[in-house]
């Protein structure tokens, strides 16, 4: 009986011990947008006089609210291993183009909104700089592998003096394909107790997303549906890095286009909490 007391015992202590490298963290930040890559939209505005200034749109759709849950293992004081999941809730960006009618005052504004989400997995090592006091300063670097989606609206209103506005509605739906890209972390730990200790960063992802299809899942004309009128090829979309194009494409199938990409990368400043197991 005792040996087995004793058996028990040790695994527990073992365990214990064991344990006490492993830690969980929660941590919540904003990010903005750092990538200046084109999303893929060329501006303009015309005058009454038909002279039209195109601009070329730049930014990206990195920029929203990060929220994070992570585990981590410690090699050493200095060497850590974590991995975190966090999701991106995307601000939108939105972007507007006026189209005046020469001779009039008639003119319709399309107006398109852009909404990213991006749900990532982030594989770090953590190098941890050990102080006398309770912070400790760290920098990590890993991979940012992560599954994203895009939701574009298109609003075109017809505004007329002599008759009622028009509007119609496009909604455009991106997904597919993994995307990878990679992290880079500046920040510092402040103890509290033995189990818990607080944390601030600053985090840059740089990474890109390049969809596999597109779909319309919303076509109406002053609030009526229209979806249902278009045929398969003008409602789904596949993109390639290379493909065949012909004048006896099969309406019945999705169109077949060019690889697009998306730019997601961002800097933000994280908080959160760390729990030592």
């Amino acid at each position: 009986m005792k040996q087995i007391l004793s058996i028990v015992l040790f695994t527990i202590l073992a365990f214990n011990l064991s344990a006490q490298k492993f830690y969980l963290g929660f941590q919540t930040g904003y990010g903005l947008v750092t990538s200046a890559g084109q999303v893929n939209l060329s501006n303009y505005e015309n005058d009454l006089d038909n002279n039209y200034i195109y601009m070329i749109e730049k930014g990206g759709y990195g920029e929203g609210l990060n929220i994070a849950l992570k585990t981590g293992y410690r090699f050493n004081e200095v060497l850590h291993f974590e991995l975190a999941t966090n999701y991106l809730i995307g601000t939108t960006y939105s972007i507007s183009i006026i189209d005046r009618f020469q001779g009039s005052e008639d003119y319709t504004e399309s107006k398109y909104d852009y909404t990213a989400r991006s749900l990532q997995f982030i594989p770090t090592i953590a190098f941890n700089f050990p102080m006398e006091s309770k912070f400790t300063p760290y920098l990590k670097f890993g991979l940012n592998l992560s599954s994203n989606t895009l939701k574009m609206l298109r609003t075109d209103t017809y505004n007329s003096t002599n008759t009622s506005s028009e509007e119609s509605k496009i909604e455009r739906f991106y997904e597919g394909n993994i995307a990878i890209g990679y992290n880079a972390t500046l920040g510092t730990n402040y103890k509290i107790s033995d189990k818990i200790s607080i944390f601030s960063e600053f985090n840059f992802l740089q990474t890109s997303f390049a969809p596999k299809q597109m779909e319309l899942t919303e076509y109406s004309y002053n609030g009526e549906s229209r979806l249902s009128d278009l045929s398969t090829s003008q409602k789904e979309f596949i993109f390639l890095d290379e493909y065949t194009s012909n004048s006896f494409n099969n309406e019945n199938e999705p169109t077949k286009t060019s690889k697009i990409l998306f730019p997601l990368s961002n800097l933000s400043l994280n908080l959160g909490i760390l729990i030592n197991l």
